[in-house]
């Protein structure tokens, strides 16, 4: 996962039988195929600041 603050996007690279594919995402949900369930915000990512980490584990958990 690449970060870009600046242009405000998340890139992810997901490796497919013929190689990698591309991803950019600007807003939604952000998942990872390494982490199953696990699926985190992009606005949460991208924002300054950071969002508390505290709230942000509560809000996690209470979708669990």
């Amino acid at each position: 996962m690449f970060i870009h603050l600046r242009k405000q996007e998340i890139r992810l690279l997901r490796r497919q039988e013929e190689g990698y594919v591309e991803t950019v995402i600007i807003e939604g949900p952000v998942t990872f195929n390494t982490l199953p369930g696990l699926t985190l915000q992009a606005e949460w990512i991208l924002q300054e600041p950071r969002p508390d980490v505290y709230d942000t584990l509560t809000a996690l958990l209470a979708k669990s």
